[in-house]
Order: C-alpha cells, then sequence, then structure tokens
C-alpha cells in the first residue's frame, strides 16, 4: 500500500503503477479492480484502502497526519472501548456519554513532531519544524 501511495502521489507515468499495486490488494481480498486515470479520485481509493488494508492497526493517525487532513476528520471523536470475554469473543462499544470531554484537531503544529535539541544541535542547518520554535 506504501508504494502504491507514492506511485499514485507522483502521478504522471506512475499513477497506473500504484493502482495496479493497489488492485494487487484488492484482488488478493476478492474484490474487483479499481479503474480510474484521475489522479484524485486514485489518491481516494488509495486512502479507503488502506483505512480497510490496515483497520485497527495504529496506521490511521498516521496517515491523517501525513495526508494534512485532521481538521476535516476530526471533530468531536469519541472513544471505544474494546471488551474482550473469556469465550474468546472482543467487542467494540462507542458511546458518547461514556465520554468525560471531546476532542478535536485545532493546531496544524500537531501534523509535526519536534526536532530535539540534540538533533539541531548535531546539524546546525536544520529548521524547527512548525510551531515548535
Amino acid at each position: 500500500m506504501n508504494y502504491a501511495e507514492a506511485c499514485i502521489e507522483l502521478g504522471g507515468a506512475d499513477l497506473q503503477k500504484g493502482i495496479d499495486a493497489m488492485n494487487m490488494v484488492r484482488r488478493r481480498a476478492g474484490l474487483p479492480s479499481r479503474v480510474t486515470t484521475d489522479q484524485a479520485m486514485a489518491r481516494q481509493y488509495v486512502r479507503d484502502e488502506r483505512n480497510i488494508e490496515f483497520f485497527a492497526e495504529g496506521h490511521r493517525f498516521y496517515d491523517m497526519r501525513r495526508w494534512m487532513i485532521c481538521e476535516q476528520v476530526i471533530e468531536n471523536v469519541y472513544g471505544t472501548r474494546i471488551e474482550h470475554y473469556d469465550n474468546g469473543y472482543t467487542i467494540w462499544k462507542s458511546n458518547k456519554a461514556d465520554l468525560e470531554d471531546q476532542r478535536s484537531f485545532t493546531d496544524k503544529k500537531f501534523y509535526w513532531v519536534p526536532i530535539t535539541r540534540d538533533e539541531m544541535n548535531k546539524a546546525p542547518q536544520l529548521q524547527q519544524n512548525p510551531g515548535y520554535n
């Protein structure tokens, strides 16, 4: 999926390579191939596919940051409680009433992490990431 996304972001001649790579994953899952020549549509396809392929693997937060879409998709986020039972069942519960606070993404600086002072000292030409001066 990383290769597919990278090719789609490059666009041009690499766009079809990215779509082909994404379709390999879809075929493995028994799903029909996606077809498009539009980069924006291909970008949405690969983002949707990543959400499905990597569900509950901890990638979504970093994907949203990399795509810089947090302000659009993070609003009134509610928690999910995961309950594991002795019989092997797992249930995912989402309940707005269980929350003490509601969170949102309001500061663009959180797209980046600060560069540590140690790294800045090793390479003085580095500029600190936005919002961490």
